[in-house]
């Protein structure tokens, strides 16, 4: 019997053809076309609909606005935004952090860069939700606290559901979730989906299996290039270049550079 290997699909995401936009007081470079981005040649990847880096200028930022029914991951690179919304929230967060909001049934918030001298340098994520219209979520991690040199740190994964006792479920399993999320392994968010970043020695072998998928669903993973190069399923990508790698359990790679920083994003692709 003949065994057919399938191989990956693997679609590059060059910065030479990721967008620009300078409105003065902040730049963003959208991954993917939508709202105001005209990028016809870039379509979401699965689940992942939105993906924005820029720089925020000191004292600048958005005012109270709303979102409803996306996940929203933000992620700052160097600095700290000021996070107020309609929930009650107020707080500062910077790199080595990250922020989410479940926006459910409808969340309003401003960001602000903190700084009145120093420039903001971020990303954001929107993902479409698995569980529409439930009541608004904020939380935030210190992933910093967890990082080890060669290896991937995750920062966001689905909330699963509070698990049961036997006894609070009638004595029976019945009801019974599992496994409980662990609070030093990321921020959760409604979707089935994983953030994980990694540092890495030149020369460094790079792995990663796939989490999901859960519930049938086939997943994907969106690697992104923060500093440095990486050699990953035979594609060399460099500082803000993005793969998109689909049809696989698992990837591989070479980091070829010292202190190269790669972040990872599996979503589900049928979402």
């Amino acid at each position: 019997m003949t065994t057919i290997i399938q191989e990956p699909k693997l679609t590059p995401y060059p910065k030479s053809e990721t967008a620009f936009y300078d409105w003065g007081w902040r730049t963003m470079s959208p991954m993917f076309r939508g709202g105001q981005y005209d990028l016809p040649h870039r379509h979401h990847f699965g689940a992942l609909h939105v993906f924005n880096q820029g720089t925020i200028q000191p004292a600048q930022g958005y005012p109270m606005h709303p979102h409803q029914n996306m996940e929203i991951v933000t992620i700052p690179i160097k600095g700290q935004w000021e996070h107020k919304d309609s929930e009650g929230n107020r707080i500062h967060f910077g790199d080595g952090e990250v922020q989410i909001m479940s926006a459910g049934t409808g969340m309003a918030h401003s960001e602000f860069n903190a700084s009145k001298t120093n420039p903001l340098i971020t990303m954001q994520f929107w993902l479409h939700t698995n569980e529409p219209n439930t009541a608004p979520r904020y939380e935030w991690f210190r992933y910093a606290d967890h990082l080890r040199q060669n290896h991937f740190t995750l920062l966001v994964q689905p909330l699963r559901p509070t698990r049961l006792s036997r006894q609070e479920s009638k004595g029976s399993d019945e009801g019974v979730e599992g496994p409980e999320n662990d609070p030093q392994e990321g921020a959760r968010i409604l979707q089935n989906a994983w953030f994980s970043i990694g540092r890495f020695d030149q020369g460094a072998r790079v792995s990663y299996a796939l989490k999901g998928p859960l519930n049938g669903q086939k997943n994907g993973v969106f690697a992104y290039v923060l500093a440095g190069e990486f050699l990953l399923e035979g594609v060399k990508i460099s500082a803000k270049d993005a793969l998109g790698i689909e049809n696989t359990d698992a990837i591989a790679g070479t980091s070829l550079t010292p202190d190269a920083q790669l972040l990872l994003v599996e979503v589900p692709l049928d979402a």
